[in-house]
């Protein structure tokens, strides 16, 4: 509720054969790719965008196209910028003015990486640079500027056009490329502003004018407040009005039933920013529930219900409509105020002791007895130097350097003492981690706080999810936000409506659709889920790989362990199809895994030969007598390995493997649906190589050199589409895009295209219409294309451009 400005801290067979003739031709000579249409995958209704042009909204909610319309309307209303730049072209010469990046690793022989289908170890620490908390949600800026939210969904206040409920925090959709520098939310909405113009953006509840603008719709994304002005330098949400100040001077807007917009008015509402009287010198703004505070040259007033002397003057417990004549405290200096239910606190300047006024029913001015409520300040505690104070509903918090103390009303342990005991009368340290903090948030009824490592931490209430970790159950003590330090390490895009991830701590979890059991949650019900769950095992595991309705972890003691469908015996073991994850009763000598389809392969043993599973396979199949393999990919029509750095392929069933090519110097290979690609290594050239697959034993394909590029580390097919990733990181991808899988918004691409949204990256993984891709500098993890079952794990049912899934 109170002030929130920081700053940064440190398959599904088409049929369509001659499809590869077209890739390759387009190659080879720059012909022109003709796309796949079928139905599209925007949803449409009343809770959210109308369709594109060209598109109708179906009964079923979704937009329907005619066959020779695109499913995909591009993002912000215009089409993407998808040119490569010279210097990032696979058939361009560098000129040298890329950044210095370092190599991924493009080891294919790393037995804790699935190929197609998982991603290798490295995530580091997610970091946040700020914190608020709301009345239910709470939102959160990383410190690379991106924003996010979770809690209650109700109004579109998480900004992602979803109005569900998610414990877990969610990427705002925010104007395209957008930085954040501060953002506040409060009780139905949240504002934030832009780094990198100042720009002033608010979203959620509408009504009252809560959101500065003439609308009084809700917003489920950020709309902005006077568009075309710059130069805001702070906001506080409050419980239903909104204060923020620009250039010094103060604004207010929302709900005016006890003047808390300070405009002396008695208008019920004000829907657009108005000045709060004349002079600037503005410093520091907080809104409460039903009061607003500020700071301006160095005095503080207040203004709105003063029921229980909240403002800190005596006005009879009538509200005040403006800012009093009479500054609180006198000729005090003050330097920083936060405004909460129906109390204040508040920061003097010199010696930056701590004063708190107003109610005191749950002892959260504090202190204890009669003498301590009412509008004269008390001080809270002997100590000084304060740094930041927050007010919740009914709960107080403060940091001095890297200490926060809490008191007042404990309930739901928002007091963070490591109880539930009703109230804490005396400030307490907040108990839990032995972190140093930086920066404390109070909500309505929780906490929230990040660490001098940009760890985040909630306490407190969690009936909305507003606490951020998953769990709905209160807390007594800080909980870390889920997504945080080293939450990923590896991901699998599955082959269909799912995906799959494995936590630092060798937890594995999934997300998507559940109507084959393919979320390993125990359960066959066919209930969708759009944020990762933990399968029901206590396995560690090092390594995911997705099919189309199963999927398998490889843990650290090389046994498989699947779930899902076993109708073609994807799970490599008689019996039916279970939600429950089992492990393989007798095979523990896996040295890496690949799955795709209804198909596993991989290498076993010291000798390291192949075998495969599955579809055409049933149980599991030794792949011909040869040893050595050093890396295998299943495909759909045939599946392909290295061993001694040749090539081979081999179709469905016991057919043996066939050499492709007479080259010796072959170091990946990936294979999916029409496609099959790899890269061949000749001293420091890494060339890339496809070529359409077959199902035909023996493998008589060939494949063709793509660009002239000489740094490709790492290739994956999908089902009409591939990405290739390069040694300075950059991500190109084209083939098929119907569902946005190519990740470069509604434009097909018919040659290697750079995707460009964050990067440098370490790597990526392909499903049917789904793409996952790990970012180098922070492994944040991104997904893109087709999500109408969760399979991007972001709630939404399509993103034709890449988004963070966690943080």
């Amino acid at each position: 509720m109170n002030e929130k400005k920081w700053k940064e801290l440190a398959g599904f067979s088409l049929g369509y054969r001659n499809i590869i003739t077209k890739l390759l031709i387009i190659f080879l000579v720059g012909g022109c790719y003709g796309p796949h249409h079928e139905e599209c995958v925007l949803r449409c209704g009343e809770k959210t965008r109308d369709c594109p042009s060209g598109l109708e909204c179906t009964a079923d909610g979704f937009c329907a196209a005619p066959a020779t319309s695109r499913c995909f309307a591009p993002e912000d209303g215009a089409p993407p910028d998808v040119s490569t730049p010279a210097d990032a072209r696979p058939d361009g010469q560098s000129d040298g003015s890329q950044p210095d990046r370092s190599v991924p690793d493009s080891s294919p022989l790393d037995a804790s990486t699935l190929d197609s289908g998982g991603m290798d170890a490295g995530w580091s620490n997610a970091a946040w640079a700020a914190i608020s908390a709301g009345r239910t949600h709470s939102c959160g800026i990383d410190v690379d500027g991106r924003l996010f939210c979770w809690g209650n969904g109700r109004n579109g206040k998480l900004g992602n056009r979803d109005t569900r409920t998610h414990s877990t925090p969610q990427f705002v959709l925010g104007p395209s490329g957008a930085t954040w520098e501060s953002v506040s939310a409060g009780g139905e909405h949240a504002c934030a502003i832009r780094k990198d113009d100042g720009s002033l953006w608010c979203w959620g509840a509408g009504d009252d004018g809560r959101l500065g603008t003439p609308q009084s719709s809700e917003a489920s994304e950020p709309r902005q407040v006077e568009p075309g002005s710059t130069g805001w330098t702070s906001v506080s949400a409050g419980g239903a009005h909104t204060c923020a100040i620009r250039d010094g001077s103060l604004f207010c807007w929302g709900i005016n039933i006890v003047g808390q917009v300070g405009h002396g008015s008695s208008d019920s509402a004000a829907y657009t920013p108005k000045q709060v009287g004349l002079a600037p010198g503005w410093t520091s703004v907080s809104a409460g529930e039903f009061h607003s505070c500020g700071v301006r040259d160095e005095k503080l007033y207040c203004w709105g219900a003063n029921s229980f002397g909240q403002l800190g003057v005596d006005s009879g417990n009538a509200p005040l409509r403006a800012p009093p004549g009479t500054a609180v405290g006198g000729n005090a200096s003050w330097v920083a105020v936060a405004a909460g239910g129906s109390h204040t606190c508040a920061i003097q300047k010199d010696p930056r002791t701590l004063w708190c006024f107003g109610r005191n029913d749950l002892r959260q001015l504090g202190c204890e007895g009669e003498a301590c409520s009412g509008p004269t300040p008390v001080q809270v505690g002997m100590l000084a130097d304060w740094d930041e104070v927050t007010t919740g509903s009914s709960h107080s918090c403060a940091r001095r350097g890297s200490h926060v103390e809490c008191w007042g009303h404990n309930e739901f342990g928002q007091v963070g003492l490591g109880s539930f005991r009703p109230a804490a009368a005396l400030p307490s340290r907040v108990q839990g981690p032995p972190v140093k903090w930086v920066q404390v948030a109070a909500g309505s009824e929780h906490t929230c706080g990040v660490d001098q490592d940009g760890g985040g931490f909630c306490w407190g209430n969690a009936s909305r999810g507003q606490r951020g970790d998953g769990e709905e159950s209160d807390r007594q003590a800080p909980s870390r936000i889920a997504g945080e330090v080293g939450e990923w390490k590896s991901v699998a895009a599955g082959w269909s409506r799912h995906a799959c991830g494995i936590a630092q701590d060798g937890a594995l979890l999934c997300w998507g659709a559940n109507d084959a059991g393919q979320l390993g949650n125990g359960s066959m019900s066919d209930i969708d889920s759009d944020s990762p769950g933990k399968i029901a095992s206590s396995s560690t595991f090092s390594a995911v790989g997705a099919g189309e309705n199963f999927a398998c972890g490889l843990d650290q003691t090389k046994r498989l362990t699947c779930w899902g469908t076993n109708f073609e015996g994807e799970l490599g073991f008689a019996g039916d199809s279970t939600g429950a994850p089992t492990p393989w009763p007798d095979v523990t000598d896996w040295e890496s895994v690949s799955i795709r389809s209804s198909r596993g392969c991989g290498i076993r043993g010291a000798e390291r030969t192949a075998w495969c599973w599955g579809r055409s396979f049933g149980a599991l199949a030794r792949v011909g007598s040869e040893t050595g393999w050093a890396l295998v990919s299943a495909g759909i029509q045939s599946s392909c390995g290295i061993r001694d750095r040749q090539l081979y392929c081999w179709g469905a069933g016991g057919s043996s493997p066939t050499r492709v090519g007479t080259e010796s110097d072959w170091e990946w290979v990936s294979t999916g649906y029409e496609l099959t690609c790899g890269i061949r290594v000749a001293g420091a050239s890494r060339t890339l190589w496809c070529g359409p697959s077959q199902s035909s034993a023996p493998f008589v394909g060939s494949l063709s050199q793509v660009t002239t590029s000489t740094d490709w580390v790492k290739v994956e097919c999908g089902f009409d589409n591939a990405c290739a990733l390069t040694t300075l990181g950059d991500l190109f991808c084209w083939g098929r895009n119907d569902r946005g899988e190519v990740g470069i918004g509604s434009v097909y691409a018919d040659k290697p295209t750079l995707v460009q949204s964050s990067g440098p990256w370490a790597d990526m993984s392909l499903g049917e219409t789904t793409t996952c891709a790990r970012a180098k500098n922070d492994n944040g993890l991104w997904c893109w294309g087709q999500g109408h079952r969760g399979q991007l794990g972001t709630g939404h049912a399509a993103r034709p451009m890449p988004r963070p899934l966690r943080r």
